[in-house]
């Protein structure tokens, strides 16, 4: 029978062990099928006659749904390519029997990249950057290959290249356990620059520019911006937030554990200025609060970011700085350093000992709601011209009351 997901899902373990091979018409596939044994488990294989010495000769290509059916069949072509060549793929010294790069690509997706907040971005920047790899034999790869792909996005993305790094070298080392390959390539590769954190704050000046530009961007990034002043928050994380996250009588906005960077549902207090904005966002279709299609979160911020930076006159700064500009003026108002890191979000404050980090598990609700207050207060005061004072913003800290 030709085999699809569906007859895939639907073979069923016998006493025997037994074989169905794909009546594909593609003769690069020929031989190609899968094994089902009495335990349940599926495997692909390649029958086929050794160009070496003529013997019938079968090889595994691994294990269903481990290994999907289009990998299986790009395995089977490149099996059957090496054969045309006159190669045995059944010979373990020949590396054409194991996993393409991309195969490997396709596995460790599935089976890290999949669950985590940032795989799909870190899939997509792999693929995309070795591209001119994937149909190689994983066991072929080697570091100056890799060191000359991560040279070469050095030269125009030098940050890029490092994030590379970093992603590459978990990818291979999850593939040297299982067996594809005998060592880890990416060992002993360095990212190419040292990189510097980030130390820019957002004058009141500036935020005040920045906040009146927002007027002319409309929705959904003129609130959306407004939004990631208020709160702080991460960008990905408030462009998918969804209107049944909102609690506006209770101040409250719950971020999901799917969609949060530390893997916990996070509570986030939103001030009087913050429900505002989200109250005068237009009730458009759809699940997304910001969304241009109604089905998807918002995207496209680089190029709102250019017409940002225009309309605002403020250069040389990102959207991320608004939360270290938050911070570093809740400590300034008179909020502990405490309370105002984990406004942030962060899982354990960097002011917090390691005995603390163990065992304070408060999200520390209260204290935030007045930080954010406090913070709300003091852009609106920014907005009005107004300095900072004790008679317009209460000096609240993480043990002071209400």
């Amino acid at each position: 029978m030709s085999l699809t997901d569906r007859t895939l899902k639907a073979a069923k373990p016998k006493q025997t062990v037994y074989r169905i091979r794909d009546a594909s018409a593609d003769p690069e596939l020929k031989g190609f099928g899968i094994t089902v044994a009495p335990a349940g488990s599926k495997t692909f294989f390649l029958g086929f006659t050794s160009p070496v010495n003529g013997k019938r000769r079968q090889i595994n290509l691994g294990r269903y749904p481990a290994i999907n059916l289009k990998s299986a069949r790009q395995l089977a072509r490149n099996a059957r390519a090496a054969i045309a060549l006159g190669k045995d793929p059944a010979d373990e010294s020949n590396v054409v029997a194991g996993i393409t790069l991309g195969v490997g690509l396709d596995m460790y997706a599935r089976a890290r990249l999949d669950h985590q907040r940032t795989g799909r971005t870190t899939e997509r920047d792999l693929r995309r950057d070795f591209s001119s790899m994937l149909s190689r034999p994983v066991a072929s790869v080697t570091t100056p290959m890799i060191a000359s792909i991560i040279d070469a996005k050095a030269q125009t993305a030098p940050t890029m290249a490092n994030r590379l790094v970093a992603y590459a070298a978990p990818w291979f080392r999850w593939m040297m356990i299982r067996g594809h390959i005998a060592s880890n390539p990416t060992e002993g590769i360095e990212k190419p620059i040292k990189e510097k954190s980030r130390e820019r704050t957002l004058s009141p000046n500036e935020i005040a520019a920045i906040w009146n530009a927002t007027s002319h961007l409309g929705y959904p990034f003129g609130p959306f911006v407004k939004l990631l002043l208020l709160t702080g928050v991460r960008r990905e994380e408030l462009a998918g937030m969804r209107r049944d996250e909102i609690d506006f009588d209770a101040g409250l906005w719950t971020v999901p554990a799917v969609r949060s960077k530390t893997g916990a549902s996070i509570r986030i207090p939103l001030s009087n200025r913050a429900l505002e904005v989200l109250r005068d966002v237009p009730n458009t279709k759809g699940v997304f609060v910001f969304s241009t299609t109604g089905k998807a979160p918002v995207s496209g911020y680089s190029r709102m970011k250019r017409k940002l930076d225009g309309l605002s006159g403020v250069i040389g700064w990102r959207l991320h700085d608004f939360r270290r500009t938050m911070v570093s003026a809740m400590v300034d108002i008179g909020i502990d350093a405490t309370t105002a890191d984990r406004c942030l979000n962060h899982t354990g404050a960097a002011t917090m000992s390691t005995v603390q980090r163990v065992y304070q598990r408060s999200d520390l609700l209260d204290p935030r709601r007045r930080a954010m207050d406090a913070w709300g207060r003091r852009v609106e005061q920014i907005l009005n011209g107004a300095s900072p004072g004790a008679n317009v913003v209460p000096l609240v800290g993480a043990s002071q009351p209400a």
